[in-house]
């Protein structure tokens, strides 16, 4: 079966998601293991990507031996998706709002020093800027990324952080094939792992609740890289992340 899934992907799916949904759809009831074999994909993987459309409400598990799923009528799952899927931009965006308006003000005040806002754009930064910052942490780097391939000296300086007792908490934002041994990576290394699909366009990393380091992306490969060493807006920072990581799925 030859699909376009980019829909699909604008809605927030992932790749293996979207194939799975299409499986039960076009199959109706099916065991795991069946889902997995039709739509291409290891059963590794699909236990998770089951779970996490049955919480999305676009399928429904009807048995637990052997792990049955069916897709739910499209025609009631999707407004409700797209209802549940509007609330959760409109409170991340206000969420947004109030940083990036903190951002500004802290920019404009005359209390604003070199030190609590620097800037970087183009992609040359996006790595470079952050390094650094890994050997300052003592108790906890909080980060959410999108797990992607980090250079050699970040996966070192991780690590390093984490054999002298920081706790590394990592929400990723997308699972996928080309990033699975990223994550393996990480949990090997000690981090704490968990899973949040409905967050995109940006990387933030807290260390130690007292510097932030933000990363967005924008069309054509334009990145800009914001280090922010403000007490308030840190621990605004923390606690946003705080209420992610209690609705994200643990990784183990």
């Amino acid at each position: 079966m030859n699909i376009n899934f980019s829909v699909l992907k604008e809605l927030g799916l992932t790749e293996y998601e979207s194939k799975c949904l299409t499986v039960l759809l076009s199959y109706g009831k099916l065991p795991a293991r069946e889902v997995a074999k039709r739509a291409g994909i290891s059963s590794a993987p699909v236990y998770e990507t089951l779970r996490s459309l049955a919480q999305r409400g676009l399928v429904q598990q009807v048995s637990n031996d052997p792990l049955t799923y069916v897709a739910i009528d499209p025609k009631l799952s999707l407004p409700k998706f797209l209802e549940d899927k509007k609330k959760y931009v409109d409170q991340i965006g206000n969420t947004a709002l109030k940083l990036l308006t903190n951002i500004k003000q802290i920019a404009g005040s005359s209390e604003a020093s070199v030190e609590s806002l620097k800037v970087y754009f183009g992609s040359d930064y996006r790595f470079s800027v952050g390094l650094p910052l890994y050997s300052l942490a003592k108790r906890e780097i909080f980060a959410l990324t999108r797990s992607d391939s980090l250079p050699v000296e970040h996966f070192r300086e991780i690590n390093k952080a984490i054999k002298r007792g920081v706790d590394y908490k990592l929400i990723a934002t997308q699972r996928s094939a080309t990033n699975e041994s990223v994550i393996k990576k990480y949990l090997h290394l000690g981090a704490k792992v968990k899973l949040n699909r409905k967050l995109h366009g940006y990387h933030l990393l807290l260390f130690d609740r007292k510097i932030a380091l933000i990363i967005l992306f924008g069309e054509k490969n334009n990145v800009a890289i914001a280090v922010l060493k403000n007490p308030g807006l840190c621990a605004g920072l923390a606690q946003y992340l705080e209420t992610v990581w209690k609705d994200s799925e643990l990784v183990a």
